[in-house]
């Protein structure tokens, strides 16, 4: 991984690409786009947002650049954080971690962060190793890099 510096306007964002399914579009509020990563719990975007404001950026988006011709930077993890930055608005310059990989590690990497959170739903964490398994990654190499044991992402990738 490196550091780098982005402007949020040099990030791509697919927001189905994030392993939290219940993660909302961007939607228009008094002009800005807002995203709200909690659906019971639209708030939590913006007192990030306030969090941001006062103590700044602590934990950098993890991005990866896209291949050629498009060779832009792809957001992997920090879809919250992310949506808080818009919130706030401009185009500010932003801390980001550029992963060495491709997609499936972005992928990988994206879900590794979304299990840290006690309230990823577990048909969410299925339904990405079954990504991952599908894209060629085998059980052992998920469980390696999840921290989980091969039983429990073959569960995973059964549930499916």
């Amino acid at each position: 991984m490196r550091d780098l510096r982005l402007r949020l306007s040099q990030i791509v964002v697919d927001e189905g690409f994030n392993a939290r399914k219940n993660y909302a579009p961007l939607h228009r509020k008094a002009d800005v786009e807002v995203g709200v990563a909690d659906e019971a719990h639209p708030e939590t975007i913006e007192a990030l947002a306030a969090d941001i404001r006062r103590r700044d950026l602590v934990t950098p988006l993890t991005v990866i650049l896209l291949p050629p011709p498009d060779l832009r930077y792809f957001l992997a993890a920090g879809f919250r954080r992310y949506q808080a930055l818009r919130l706030n608005g401009g185009d500010p310059e932003v801390p980001c971690r550029l992963l060495g990989g491709g997609m499936r590690e972005a992928k990988v990497v994206n879900l590794v962060e979304n299990l840290r959170r006690s309230n990823l739903r577990a048909w969410e964490v299925a339904d990405r190793c079954a990504e991952l398994h599908v894209d060629g990654m085998l059980v052992a190499e998920i469980a390696v890099e999840i921290g989980r044991s091969e039983a429990y992402v073959q569960r995973q990738v059964k549930f499916v």
